[in-house]
């Protein structure tokens, strides 16, 4: 709680204190620059606790905090002209071979979570663009594309290669261990479904629970579900849970409203990253889970969308201020 609560100040911070555009590119490049730093560090440290997660710990969570900085990079390498494509685009060139090329490990869940953010990312814009041009001819032709690419996705996972490497992929270590979990935190959420557990406190119903198949799998002990939608489930109950889906919700649905109030088109480019990027941290917490570094990133990236979706009327904020009596303030300070 101790933690979320300095989450939330920094959310609080953020949003109170950039207000413009200008200064929300600032602080996106920051993060973009140390991202670099911590590439480097961890795909050319030496040091074998080091070498793979950097300063984050391990792949895993050096490749969920790198997903964030990869879309901002994106979103800015669309926007900026000049010199700053350059840095930009290099950034993404570090990320992208820091996320694929990881000596700490091959890390699925955020590889996975890239590619159909990408996706997500490129349809979304793609399905912008022709519906804004309002050519007949190109709304049908996208609309064929679309129904090539699902007819190739479905021809492509029946193949005996694709078959073969997802067979592998459920024997595997990781996911039978993760099956197993998955198992015990649902019939742990069940016996507390309305409030769950509580917080940090799944070493009890995986004690309750326990599977005595776990150790088969290679994996003897978990303290967290690896699974976000479960996770809150069992500490936080449905109450919980869906309180958490809703930050998505509103989040994104605040996005997609700004779609059609942009006027340059090149601007597209930053709800719609937006909106991927929280679906794709989404997508790679199903198979994760957080540590502070991610949050303080899904942290930042909320108070970046609180932004985008808030008037930006100065005059209309300027009349939502009500002015604290001088000892609240001195108290809060």
């Amino acid at each position: 709680l101790l933690t979320f609560f300095h989450l939330f100040a920094f959310y609080i911070v953020l949003t109170g204190c950039f207000k413009e555009r200008k200064y929300w590119e600032r602080i996106l490049s920051v993060s973009i620059l140390i991202g670099i730093f911590i590439s480097f560090y961890a795909l050319f440290s030496e040091n074998p606790a080091t070498r793979g997660g950097g300063t984050l710990g391990n792949s895993t969570f050096f490749s969920s905090y790198l997903l964030f900085n990869l879309f901002f990079a994106i979103i800015l390498l669309v926007m900026k002209t000049g010199a700053w494509r350059i840095f930009y685009g290099s950034a993404l060139i570090v990320f992208l071979f820091a996320l694929f090329f990881n000596p700490g490990g091959f890390t699925k869940g955020a590889v996975a979570a890239f590619v159909i953010g990408m996706v997500i990312l490129i349809f979304g814009s793609l399905i912008f663009y022709l519906f804004s041009s309002g050519k007949r001819k190109l709304r049908i032709a996208f609309f064929l594309l679309v129904v090539l690419l699902i007819l190739g996705t479905v021809g492509f996972f029946q193949l005996d290669f694709t078959k073969e490497k997802m067979a592998e992929l459920r024997q595997s270590g990781s996911v039978q261990s993760r099956l197993i979990i998955w198992n015990m935190a649902w019939q742990a959420w069940q016996e507390r479904f309305w409030l769950g557990w509580g917080l940090e406190n799944f070493n009890i119903p995986f004690a309750k629970y326990y599977d005595s198949e776990l150790p088969l799998s290679g994996d003897i002990w978990y303290d967290r579900v690896h699974n976000i939608v479960l996770d809150m489930g069992v500490s936080s109950g449905i109450i919980g849970l869906l309180s958490y889906l809703s930050i998505f919700g509103v989040a994104v649905f605040g996005l997609l409203k700004l779609l059609p109030r942009v006027s340059d088109k090149k601007n597209i480019i930053i709800p719609l990253g937006m909106a991927a990027l929280l679906l794709v941290y989404f997508f790679q917490n199903l198979w994760v889970f957080d540590m502070v570094s991610s949050y303080m990133m899904f942290f930042l990236s909320l108070a970046f969308v609180s932004f985008l979706i808030s008037p930006q009327d100065k005059e209309e904020n300027r009349q939502k201020v009500v002015p604290l009596p001088s000892f609240v303030g001195a108290l809060l300070i």
